[in-house]
């Protein structure tokens, strides 16, 4: 088993190629990404397993 990196992209490729069996993404698959892949018989399933927080912070020393 090799496990690779490259984003979301590169994931999403991969699994349309048949290179990949599981891949991550932080964003849900597009509707020309769902059609590539039906073209070439993989119907991903799309699992939720967490969302991004953000959080800003600045130094209280900064001028407004």
């Amino acid at each position: 088993m090799a496990v690779t990196g490259g984003g979301t992209g590169v994931g999403i490729a991969s699994l349309i190629n048949g290179t990949c069996d599981v891949a991550t993404a932080s964003r849900e698959m597009k509707s020309k990404e769902m059609e590539l892949a039906a073209k070439q018989g993989v119907y991903p399933k799309e699992f939720v397993v967490a969302h991004d927080g953000v959080a800003v912070i600045v130094n209280q020393g900064q001028p407004d």
